[in-house]
């Protein structure tokens, strides 16, 4: 959802944070607050969005090319 750069480097790290979050509580041991369950919804909102735009659900090699070739 972001091009090449900082942004994107930016936006998976965020990503990355709200997994582990998740994870941890799927597992019981939950570190979450409330802003991080609206950016939660945040990122599903735009993921959403992004799948409409572009009439099309992306295949994991899909998601694969856009994550390492933009």
């Amino acid at each position: 959802m972001e091009p090449l750069g900082e942004g994107r480097l930016a936006s998976q790290k965020e990503i990355a944070k709200l997994y582990d979050l998740r994870s941890a509580a799927a597992h019981g041991k939950p570190k979450h607050r409330g802003d991080d369950l609206l950016a939660s919804f945040h990122l599903l909102r735009m993921v959403l969005i992004k799948i409409m735009e572009d009439k099309k659900l992306p295949s994991k090699d899909d998601l694969e090319r856009m994550l390492f070739f933009g």
